[in-house]
């Protein structure tokens, strides 16, 4: 299956109908974090993943990333890009983080976010700069403020700014 070409519709659907084993798209994901990001810097908090239980939320096994605020997920690190919150682990998932949990998405790790979520760039000093995937001596947010978690393809959704066409 190409993981690329792939909707996240398309993904839990080739999980439920057992097409991939629940955990396919989750590995993809995880590889691809590890390939990627020593260059764009774009995933500050992986984490493993907690697949769920039944596989029968409209995006089951697919993973996601989320931008490093907001969003609690239980035992899961949200610094904000922030040092001040750098030990800040969560205690339970947030109202928004049990939801996309009880849709069967994955959460997988959070990305690069300037501190506090105070700046239109991605070049905070507690995480570093992430890089725009398609000219690395650039911030991604000279494209699209997701530029670099969606040109990397770690994962086919991710929690961020509004994007038409997306879940985000």
């Amino acid at each position: 299956m190409d993981y690329e070409a792939m909707t996240a519709l398309e993904m839990a659907e080739a999980v439920r109908r057992g097409r991939v084993k629940p955990d396919h798209f989750v590995t993809e994901a995880q590889a691809r974090i590890r390939a990627l990001n020593p260059s764009l810097n774009a995933v500050v908090h992986a984490f493993p993943p907690q697949m769920p239980a039944a596989l029968d939320g409209a995006f089951a096994g697919v993973p996601l990333l989320l931008k490093n605020i907001g969003v609690a997920v239980k035992d899961a690190p949200v610094s904000s890009g922030s040092r001040l919150h750098a030990d800040v682990v969560s205690p339970a998932d947030s109202t928004l983080g049990a939801r996309l949990r009880a849709a069967g998405f994955v959460p997988m790790g959070r990305t690069n976010t300037p501190e506090l979520a105070l700046s239109f760039t991605a070049e905070g000093a507690f995480h570093g700069p992430a890089r725009n995937p398609w000219d690395l001596s650039r911030s991604p947010w000279n494209e699209r403020p997701d530029a670099p978690e969606s040109a990397a393809g770690p994962s086919p959704e991710r929690h961020s700014w509004p994007d038409p066409g997306r879940l985000s």
